[in-house]
């Protein structure tokens, strides 16, 4: 039987999943804005775009996991300039 912290730790992820793929469907074929990184791997839009959204996710939940409220919640992303 599955308890409902994992089943709630898997629909987590799984939103994750289907909306990094539809960002990266966003910016399929279309590599305009590649960079590379110090150790010349290369790095697109789409990368910093599905990194920025999982680290998101993953700040949003933490805080709701801690009961943090709203307020706090908008201060921390403006501090971080999500």
């Amino acid at each position: 039987m599955v308890d409902n912290k994992t089943n709630d730790f898997e629909i987590f992820i799984n939103d994750i999943l289907d909306n990094t793929g539809k960002i990266a469907l966003k910016y399929f074929r279309d590599i305009k804005d590649l960079s590379l990184k110090r150790d010349m791997s290369p790095v697109t839009k789409a990368d910093k775009e599905i990194e920025k959204y999982i680290r998101t996710q993953i700040l949003i939940k933490r805080l709701l996991v801690r009961k943090i409220s709203l307020g706090t919640l908008t201060l921390l992303m403006e501090l971080r300039a999500f």
